[in-house]
């Protein structure tokens, strides 16, 4: 994974999915995007995640996208 200050950026899933960290009360706005699905660790959905699959990573401007995304939120959170 990589991480900003100690907080997880983004990261991979055991399925090759691209993890995401987002605000939690964007939730519905980030799933809304193309390829994102809820993360899921086990049966349990990962509040402040979202997996973003292949369809969404189509291009490095894509997933540039994913990580300016995911740096805009995290920037926010204090360092560890």
């Amino acid at each position: 994974g990589f991480m900003h200050f100690g907080n997880l950026l983004v990261s991979t899933t055991p399925k090759g999915e691209l993890l995401v960290r987002i605000d939690p009360a964007q939730t519905a706005a980030a799933l809304s995007r193309d390829g994102a699905s809820p993360a899921m660790m086990g049966a349990r959905e990962m509040t402040g995640y979202v997996a973003v699959g292949p369809d969404g990573t189509r291009s490095v401007a894509d997933l540039r996208d994913w990580i300016a995304y995911a740096l805009k939120h995290v920037k926010t959170l204090p360092p560890k």
